[in-house]
């Protein structure tokens, strides 16, 4: 139904009642959801453009300015014949006109006033369900500003006291919504300022570099745990200091006594074949 009514171009009244009741029927799908449809918005908002001359006029696809249906709009309504009661009632009236306009579709014969005074009043009616329908949306000002600006027009322009009167109440209504809509700023909670702590400064009268300051005697045993902890911290870095020499040098010396060790079997296997070769050397002499 939203892409009848956006992509549509209605051509004559007849088009218009059909979208009509293409927005009745959509809207008791939601009436109880409270769907946001904005084509129906839309729809309604350039059929009441419409009915105005006025270049400040909103409207929305598929209507255009300049078009024959906008002129047929624009004349000047009769004050007899009038739609009004409950939505049954409305959706016979549409019901009606659609066959009438179906009657006339394709002749030269116009509709009457009357009838576009119907159709006025109906769209006014489904302009006002729409809005007790969406008034709790935080845009509703937004979304039925051009409505607002449409009906202005063409309250400044009817001539016909019984569409201007209905063009007036539809106005005074949309305004009472729109004023009851109203956004409330978002603003950082208000909190009172925090003061700067004053401490009274303390004073020594006779002043001693090397007096300690007098504590109290949770601040001593702390200070006295303090002073515990460095100490053996300090100790305990001092035997560890020991430890490490102490193992460094025992390690040296093992490392020194298997390099003597190593050194004098060398030289022990070195004279071993020295002797050798000494032997062989005169055995061969005294084969000679």
């Amino acid at each position: 139904m939203a892409q009848l009514l956006f992509k549509c171009q209605p051509a004559c009244i007849c088009d218009v009642l059909r979208g009509l009741v293409v927005c009745y029927t959509c809207f008791e799908f939601i009436e109880v959801s409270k769907r946001y449809v904005p084509e129906l918005v839309n729809y309604l908002c350039s059929v009441v453009g419409c009915f105005s001359r006025s270049s400040e006029a909103f409207l929305f696809r598929p209507f255009s300015r300049k078009s024959k249906l906008r002129e047929q709009l624009s004349q000047s309504c009769s004050s007899t014949d009038g739609v009004s009661g409950s939505n049954e009632e409305r959706s016979s009236v549409l019901v009606e006109l659609l066959m009438d306009a179906t009657t006339h579709h394709g002749s030269e014969q116009e509709f009457s006033p009357s009838s576009r005074l119907a159709v006025a009043r109906v769209c006014l009616k489904l302009l006002l369900s729409l809005m007790d329908t969406y008034k709790h949306l935080p845009s509703f000002s937004e979304i039925f500003q051009p409505v607002k600006t449409n009906l202005e027009c063409w309250a400044g322009e009817e001539q016909c006291l019984v569409a201007k009167e209905l063009c007036v109440s539809a106005l005074e209504a949309l305004n009472g919504c729109m004023s009851d809509s109203c956004k409330i700023v978002l603003q950082l909670l208000k909190q009172k300022p925090k003061s700067i702590k004053f401490f009274e400064p303390k004073f020594d009268e006779v002043y001693e570099v090397n007096r300690r300051k007098a504590r109290s005697r949770v601040s001593g045993e702390k200070q006295r745990l303090k002073h515990k902890v460095k100490r053996e911290r300090k100790g305990a870095i001092r035997e560890l200091k020991k430890d490490s020499s102490f193992l460094a040098r025992e390690k040296l010396k093992d490392q020194l006594e298997r390099d003597a060790e190593r050194e004098k079997k060398t030289r022990q296997i070195m004279q071993d074949l020295e002797m050798m070769q000494h032997e062989s050397k005169r055995e061969r002499l005294k084969k000679h």
